[in-house]
């Protein structure tokens, strides 16, 4: 059946197969019950105090958004695949290299390991295993912020869709507790807002550092979650209900709990 303007559809996926760097984009992926495999299933250390690295922490690591992930396979079932870390400097390493952790070590200066989710923690994730933005959010923070583009790589998705019944504005705010189905299988249920940090305003790739994107979302888009203060948030966290393969253009319906 052909797309009409009435339906909804996914626009845009993506996985992190390291927490902090760049994003891979599919066509096509499974989730499952702890989201999509492989997505933030890997993460650098620093093995004096046995942390993940994050990119808030520029001045120990440097810009790990500027850090490419590649795949060095198509990949199957199987997480951890072999990944190949690409820095901007040209420089890459093989996360199948038995001496990736001495060459990591040599480039940051400290002692450095590449590792692999626990059996018990699926992946890296800060808070939930899905993170979705809706199209015509990113249409309405570009009306509100438009001396530039901020481009749907500042926010690190996994999905990038069209909301049921979505109006413009902040959509996903309205969404808690609401359950959408994707394709034939997959239903989610969102959970809640997701608060924006320093790291939606930082460089990456061919994208600038835009202090603003962030000062607009705290003007027009700042809730309060939990017992702290108001935060400034776009998207929304999400959950899985039943699993399944998705792909771009699928249909997107709202689903009754």
């Amino acid at each position: 059946m052909g797309a009409s303007e009435a339906e909804h559809l996914v626009h845009g996926i993506w996985f992190y197969p390291v927490k902090s760097m760049r994003g891979h984009r599919v066509d096509s992926i499974f989730v499952g019950e702890h989201g999509i495999p492989g997505d933030r299933g890997l993460a650098l250390f620093d093995v004096q105090d046995d942390r993940p690295a994050s990119a808030k922490q520029a001045s120990r690591w440097g810009n790990l958004m500027d850090v490419e992930v590649h795949l060095e396979q198509e990949r199957g079932g199987e997480w951890p695949c072999p990944v190949i870390l690409e820095f901007p400097d040209g420089a890459r390493y093989s996360s199948s290299d038995p001496g990736i952790d001495d060459l990591l070590s040599r480039r940051f200066g400290f002692p450095t390991t590449l590792g692999a989710a626990a059996h018990d923690q699926p992946a890296f994730f800060d808070l939930a295993p899905l993170h979705v933005i809706d199209r015509g959010t990113m249409a309405h923070l570009e009306q509100l912020h438009p001396d530039s583009a901020p481009a749907i790589d500042r926010f690190r998705p996994n999905l990038l869709i069209d909301f049921p019944g979505s109006t413009g504005g902040f959509v996903e705010n309205e969404w808690i507790g609401r359950r959408i189905r994707i394709g034939v299988d997959l239903v989610i249920e969102f959970t809640r807002p997701c608060s924006r940090c320093i790291m939606t305003t930082m460089a990456q790739g061919d994208l600038p550092g835009d202090p603003a994107v962030l000062k607009t979302l705290a003007d027009h888009n700042a809730l309060v979650l939990g017992d702290g203060g108001p935060s400034p948030c776009l998207g929304v966290y999400a959950r899985t209900i039943t699993t399944g393969t998705i792909g771009t253009g699928d249909l997107v319906v709202e689903e009754s709990p």
